[in-house]
């Protein structure tokens, strides 16, 4: 049976997950007592870091990637911090100790309740010996590791990277797919609810339509009141028609929410798209609140796109340099409605609506 989009991307993760896992549990072995020609437990010791990082690295893929995806991301940034360093640490605590423990019995062929007991274990490595350590070195780890993940994610996918390699220090060109995305009559639902009301559906509708757009490998690059730009490098967007695909899985996660959006605010969310791709510089700008942006005339051109949809009375409309570039997936069709001159552009640009096929089942 062949694996879906989502589960090979999960499955990536996780590979790299519990790989990285297992690196940290030998680099941690060796820094903590290296290896010496007279050492004849390092055997032990290596094959029990190498353990722990595995069981580790397979526990931690199950919360990053089943557990923290669900309701829990929506916690105030210091409980959730709070919360994930405690698991963290008892997930580690825990592993470490069963190991340890487990490799104790097949060491000295003793039972679980022998080592558990025993003078070695109970008071050379537990109380007096190393687990001290090893649990302080994981609640480091548990720290820094959800500080720097929870950062990343409230800065942008790739961000702090970019920031801390320096990346786009000096401004690099890219070629690029850029989707703007907005709600359809966002200024009419502006009006029928109050402030705090609006607010609290776009949050709800912003985080309902975030996973789509990371399963397809898409980077939401800033959000403008109910507009979102997401932005795919050409490799990851032309790969499974990404970049296509994006908006009718968003279509879909907003239907698997409509009950909740109707019976909270009266108002189910619609979205309305464009699509266009080129060349646009990326780089760092700002000197007290710095961020990485994009400039070109992709971006212009895109935003104009939107407007049209209205316009023309389309809910998804790519340009024809996308349909150059990209497969139509055979669920969708692509017609062509015609070359518009753009406010800003000298060039007509000839513009495609993307819609689902209408399957006839014999």
């Amino acid at each position: 049976m062949a694996l879906s989009v989502d589960q090979k991307i999960k499955l990536r993760v996780s590979r790299q997950i519990i790989l990285t896992g297992i690196l940290l549990g030998l680099v941690y072995i060796f820094f903590s007592k290296g290896p010496t020609e007279a050492d004849q437990y390092a055997f032990y010791r290596f094959r029990n870091g190498a353990l722990v990082g595995l069981f580790l690295g397979i526990c931690i893929s199950f919360l990053e990637l089943v557990v923290f995806t669900t309701g829990i991301r929506k916690l105030k940034f210091g409980i959730l911090l709070t919360l994930r360093t405690i698991i963290y640490l008892l997930l580690c605590s825990f592993i470490i100790f069963q190991v340890v423990a487990l490799s104790d019995m097949a060491r000295y062929d003793l039972s679980y309740r022998q080592v558990l007991e025993s003078e070695i274990f109970l008071h050379d490595y537990v109380i007096n010996g190393d687990f001290r350590y090893a649990v302080l070195f994981a609640l480091a780890f548990a720290f820094s590791i959800n500080f720097t993940r929870m950062i990343s994610r409230k800065m942008g996918q790739g961000v702090l990277l970019s920031f801390i390699t320096g990346r786009y220090f000096i401004p690099t060109t890219e070629q690029r797919f850029v989707m703007f995305l907005r709600l359809a009559n966002s200024k009419m639902i502006e009006q029928e609810l109050s402030g705090y009301q609006f607010h609290s559906f776009l949050k709800e509708y912003f985080y309902s339509i975030t996973e789509p757009i990371i399963r397809h490998q898409g980077i939401i690059y800033e959000y403008v009141e109910d507009l979102i730009v997401i932005s795919w490098s050409m490799e990851k967007g032309e790969r499974n028609a990404n970049c296509l695909r994006t908006f009718f899985e968003i279509k879909e996660a907003l239907k698997d929410h409509a009950e909740k959006f109707m019976m909270k605010y009266n108002i189910i969310p619609i979205p309305q798209a464009s699509l266009h791709t080129g060349e646009l510089v990326r780089a760092e700008i700002g000197n007290i609140k710095t961020q990485v942006v994009f400039h070109g005339d992709v971006m212009n051109t895109c935003a104009r796109m939107l407007d049209q949809t209205e316009v023309l009375n389309h809910e998804y409309l790519v340009s024809q340099d996308v349909i150059d570039i990209i497969d139509v997936p055979f669920l969708f069709e692509a017609n062509n409605v015609g070359n518009y001159s753009l406010k800003g552009k000298s060039v007509p640009v000839e513009l495609f609506s993307i819609e689902d096929k209408e399957l006839t089942r014999i």
